[in-house]
């Protein structure tokens, strides 16, 4: 599952690195920003030219899928409770195996969706979270509510991969159920 695929090309890396028959998920606001794009070509190399482009509702990230995956866009907010239900729907009693947040970068959004997404995980899951290292950027600081998950909360293992100083990553940051 990624929260917050819009603009990214994130979601392109994990199906390659998701097995041949997953289901991927994208949660976000406005998939038709997701890239690819509608109207975007896709590298023969990153996705599957034969699949027809959305041209609605997902962008174009159902080209992305690889032999047996499946792909499900969610249109929405992460927090929505509407968002949330499909989710819920979709998974079908299954647990997500790998989150990767990319989205809602306040401190209270953040954990909001901490809140709202950890229990989805299995146990010896992944939630990784872009965007953990102090920012200047008005209403872009999920610092403080990483260190607060970090410090409260119950985990079985923390890395964080925070870049050097001289380049202007904010870090990704993982724990594990």
């Amino acid at each position: 599952l990624e929260i917050g695929t819009a603009q990214g090309g994130t979601f392109a890396g994990w199906t390659y690195l998701a097995p041949k028959d997953a289901t991927l998920i994208a949660i976000d606001r406005d998939l038709n920003d997701c890239r690819p794009r509608p109207g975007e070509p896709v590298h023969q190399a990153v996705g599957d030219n034969a699949r027809p482009a959305m041209t609605s509702h997902g962008g174009g990230i159902y080209r992305l899928a690889h032999q047996n995956q499946i792909i499900i866009p969610i249109n929405g907010w992460s927090h929505e409770p509407q968002t949330i239900a499909l989710l819920t729907e979709k998974l079908a009693g299954r647990k997500i195996d790998f989150l990767f947040h990319d989205a809602s970068h306040s401190k209270e959004m953040f954990a909001t969706d901490w809140k709202i997404y950890w229990p989805f995980i299995a146990d010896g899951g992944v939630f990784a979270a872009h965007d953990i290292q102090e920012s200047k950027a008005p209403n872009c600081d999920k610092s403080v509510e990483w260190q607060r998950i970090k410090a409260e909360e119950t985990y079985s293992a923390c890395y964080e991969f925070r870049g050097s100083a001289t380049d202007d990553s904010l870090g990704i940051g993982l724990l594990i159920k």
